[in-house]
């Protein structure tokens, strides 16, 4: 059996996913209770940047296992709507139905194209939609109050925080996965 590591991409993936709803959360307080004057604005930014990097960086880590094969056409889907719900992070991070919807399908895609992925791919894809629904049926039985803008924090908090956690524990594991293919690779 091959000493399995973490990759630092899949570490970084990882810490990334977390950092999100850690910074939005403590955003989200901020903003609720006034206890700092300025503007909670630098931790929205900063969740928003941790976001476009956590799916740039997954995105790689499928990528590093995708490449050989035999089912091009879901690969292809699933780069295009993985690629969409990066896109949609980097224009509007906020939207998080929208990327939840496409990270989620695109790496169901993959985990149906692939199987050396298709257990971490399916688990994030999974939770991804998992977290979808959640919002939406936190933010249809309108649980707790809502903000100026008409949401409900607590259900795009919680969301947030279910998403993050199912991708940083499946990134582990791609992560993982990379280390061990690594591994098996022959060099020179």
């Amino acid at each position: 059996m091959s000493n399995a590591r973490i990759t630092p991409l899949g570490l970084t993936a990882a810490l990334a996913w977390l950092l999100v709803p850690v910074l939005w959360g403590i955003a989200t307080v901020v903003d609720r209770t006034q206890v700092w004057e300025d503007s909670p604005q630098t931790l929205w930014m900063l969740g928003w940047f941790a976001l476009m990097g956590a799916g740039v960086v997954t995105l790689l880590l499928v990528m590093r296992h995708t490449g050989g094969e035999p089912r091009r056409g879901l690969i292809r889907a699933g780069y295009v709507v993985y690629g969409l719900g990066v896109a949609i992070t980097v224009v509007a991070g906020w939207a998080i139905q929208a990327w939840m919807l496409f990270f989620g399908v695109g790496l169901l895609l993959f985990a149906a194209a692939s199987s050396s992925i298709r257990l971490p791919a399916r688990a994030i894809g999974a939770g991804m939609l998992l977290a979808l629904g959640v919002q939406i049926v936190l933010t249809l039985a309108k649980v707790g109050t809502p903000d100026v803008y008409g949401d409900y924090p607590v259900a795009w908090t919680t969301a947030t925080i279910i998403a993050a956690a199912v991708a940083a524990g499946g990134s582990l594991r791609l992560g993982r996965r990379a280390a061990v293919d690594r591994d098996l690779v022959p060099v020179g």
